[in-house]
């Protein structure tokens, strides 16, 4: 319809400002499966004019975790002006048990 526009199968709102994205890659495996994620994500928003910001873990070393997530998200939230979309986009491996810890 008018005002929006239909990208990977789902309707995305057409944004009036700048465009931001935070990604995060979560793999505690190593197995660089998030990392092609994250990779592949930042690949189709920069082709939609989005502006990136990507933090990534693997392995088990959650040092820092909450803290760069945190920071990212307070990043992404005051460097928005009013009409910019932004999005949050997590991928990896158990990330929604890990984010949890950030609610």
């Amino acid at each position: 319809g008018a005002g929006s526009a239909s990208h990977a199968g789902g309707v995305l709102p057409t944004p009036t400002g700048r465009k931001l994205a935070l990604i995060t890659g979560v793999d505690p495996e190593s197995s660089d499966a998030a990392s092609r994620g994250c990779y592949q994500m930042e690949a189709f928003l920069k082709r939609h004019g989005y502006m990136i910001n990507t933090v990534q873990f693997s392995g088990n070393d959650w040092t820092g975790y909450r803290s760069r997530v945190e920071h990212g998200i307070s990043e992404l939230i005051s460097s928005a002006r009013p009409g910019d979309t932004c999005l949050f986009y997590c991928i990896g491996y158990d990330c929604t048990a890990q984010l949890r810890e950030l609610v």
